[in-house]
């Protein structure tokens, strides 16, 4: 009787590829972890959050309410307030980091796309993060409310001077109850939108001063329909109140 042996050793081994690992910058939290995410750092206008109250650090630190605070003391408490903060938003992009991020993750070099560290990570599973992204945003017409400490008030002044606002946002924000602001505020909100010969009459006057500043006369200047409509009726009912009204803001 005879006995065969396979010697094993002759076999072939698989072979195992070794696993190359490469590091790559934390992408924060994006609507890839949580669909609200998005919107979250579309309608949040500060950079920091997550914080202690600033009426519980002011009772910690100075014994008194916030709003009794002197201008020095209210900028230590928000100071403090900044340093307790847990997560910092990224508005271009739309993403959300840990304020002790590990700014780097250690993947596989095949890995696709980039991947949150460990502490964005832990963002996602805090009961307050929770509550501040499923919050809904103030409607536009509320959002001239928001406290001056929610909003990030150097970024508009930044924005406004690249649009060419920038002398007039200096000199409305520091005058309550300026006429120019308050036009503004009450034409975003709305207000005038019954009554449409009057903004086309401000847009005329623009196209005016336009014209006049190219060293062009107001020949074959064309109105729109709500304005010249107004004109001929006013023409029909009154002709020379229609002349001095047209010597003075044209139609």
């Amino acid at each position: 009787m005879f006995t065969l042996r396979l010697d094993h050793s002759s076999a072939p081994k698989p072979t195992l590829k070794p696993v190359t690992l490469v590091v790559r910058p934390c992408s924060g939290i994006t609507g890839e972890h949580d669909a609200c995410i998005p919107q979250y750092t579309s309608r949040t206008e500060v950079r920091y959050a997550g914080g202690r109250s600033r009426a519980s650090l002011a009772i910690e630190h100075f014994g008194q309410t916030f709003l009794l605070l002197s201008k020095e003391q209210k900028d230590e408490v928000d100071l403090h307030y900044r340093t307790s903060c847990q997560w910092e938003l990224d508005h271009d992009d739309g993403r959300v980091f840990s304020c002790v991020c590990l700014k780097t993750v250690e993947c596989k070099s095949d890995a696709q796309g980039l991947q949150a560290c460990s502490e964005c990570l832990q963002i996602l599973v805090l009961h307050s993060f929770q509550v501040s992204i499923s919050r809904t945003g103030a409607s536009d017409e509320r959002r001239k409310y928001i406290p001056f400490r929610n909003q990030s008030v150097a970024t508009g002044k930044m924005f406004a001077t690249n649009r060419g606002l920038g002398r007039f946002v200096q000199e409305t924000i520091l005058r309550k109850h300026d006429m120019l602001l308050d036009f503004t505020v009450a034409l975003s909100s709305g207000a005038f939108d019954d009554n449409p010969s009057f903004i086309q009459l401000l847009e005329v006057m623009t196209a005016h001063h336009q014209r006049q500043a190219r060293g062009r006369g107001f020949q074959n200047m064309q109105y729109v329909s709500d304005f010249d409509q107004f004109c001929h009726e006013l023409q029909c009912v009154r002709p020379e109140a229609y002349r001095l009204f047209s010597s003075k803001f044209g139609g």
